[in-house]
């Protein structure tokens, strides 16, 4: 019976229920903010994300780029060598 009894609806005082709605205010709050620096962190991780695509892409072209100018000396080397 004292299990039935903690389930009933709990009448609350005046200042009980300022105290109340100010909490629930709070945590309404709190949920914003939370999804605000959500929001905040997912944005920066996509930036981060694309830096690393940027940074991929120019070393894969740098690197496209070394073995054009080595595959051009080659050439060069072999025409020189033929003279």
């Amino acid at each position: 019976m004292a299990g039935e009894q903690s389930r009933q609806p709990k009448t609350w005082t005046a200042g009980q229920q300022v105290r109340r709605e100010e909490m629930l205010k709070q945590l309404a709050d709190l949920k914003v903010q939370r999804e605000a620096d959500m929001k905040a962190e997912i944005e920066a991780l996509l930036r981060l994300e694309q830096a690393n695509l940027l940074v991929a892409e120019r070393r894969a072209a740098s690197a496209a780029t070394r073995k054009a100018i080595t595959q051009v000396n080659e050439q060069l080397r072999a025409q020189y060598s033929e003279l």
